[in-house]
């Protein structure tokens, strides 16, 4: 079965995430076969909104074979206009390579 990770970048914005997860999730209702995976990219993730996360597997433990799709949300332009995000990007080649 194909699988969707989302990888749940730190600053998320909510409606990025939760508007594509919504539609992924009505997919699998009208019978699309496709299994849902989220992943952190950090050890704790709070969106743009203030929510803190749960326990989210790190996205280094994602299984993906051909075929599977990655889907990284949005988030906030602050974060990704700041030194330490782009001190992550050119250190992690995870980022580098998206």
């Amino acid at each position: 079965m194909r699988k969707i990770a989302f990888i749940i970048p730190p600053h998320v914005e909510i409606l990025d995430l939760a508007g594509p997860a919504q539609v992924f999730t009505e997919a699998k209702f009208y019978g699309f076969e496709v299994c849902l995976e989220f992943y952190s990219y950090s050890d704790e993730i709070i969106c743009t909104s203030g929510l803190s996360f749960g326990d989210v597997t790190s996205y280094k433990n994602a299984d993906l074979k051909a075929g599977d799709y990655v889907f990284i949300p949005g988030m906030d332009y602050n974060y990704v206009n700041s030194i330490a995000f782009k001190a992550q990007h050119i250190i992690d080649p995870f980022l580098c390579a998206a």
